[in-house]
């Protein structure tokens, strides 16, 4: 297990492996019982490619829910890469979204804007220790 040492002082424990499908259905367990994604979400969906060096999905927020697939042919509107366990922790809210980016633990492109809402949603729905 590797630790990443935080600017607050936190240590963040990360397990070794791969973005698992069960770290994104449970962020989608998770979101999907919130009502926040009602209000946060315009009327267009955003779509949200997440990839690491062995593993991709999409994940589509909506006004009635978020869901994940594994292929998708329209336009994306963030692109969320980097090491497949920093993922996971920001799927988990253990680690805020631009605090990731601010490590070089991940890249996004995506204007301002979605990133605030993507760190909104994985943020707001966290899992509690």
């Amino acid at each position: 297990m590797n630790a990443i040492l935080l600017q607050n002082g936190t240590r963040l424990n990360i397990a070794r492996g791969y973005l698992s499908m069960l770290a994104v259905d449970n962020f989608l367990k998770r979101i999907n019982h919130q009502p926040v994604i009602r209000i946060l979400v315009s009327n267009e969906p955003v779509t949200v490619l997440i990839r690491n060096r062995k593993d991709a999905c999409y994940l589509i927020f909506s006004k009635d829910k978020v869901e994940s697939i594994k292929e998708y042919n329209g336009e994306i509107d963030c692109e969320l890469s980097g090491e497949e366990e920093m993922i996971q922790s920001i799927l988990d809210g253990k680690i805020q979204l631009q605090e990731a980016i601010k490590l070089r633990r991940v890249q996004i492109e995506c204007t301002y804007r979605t990133m605030l809402l993507l760190e909104s949603f994985f943020w707001l729905q966290r899992v509690e220790e």
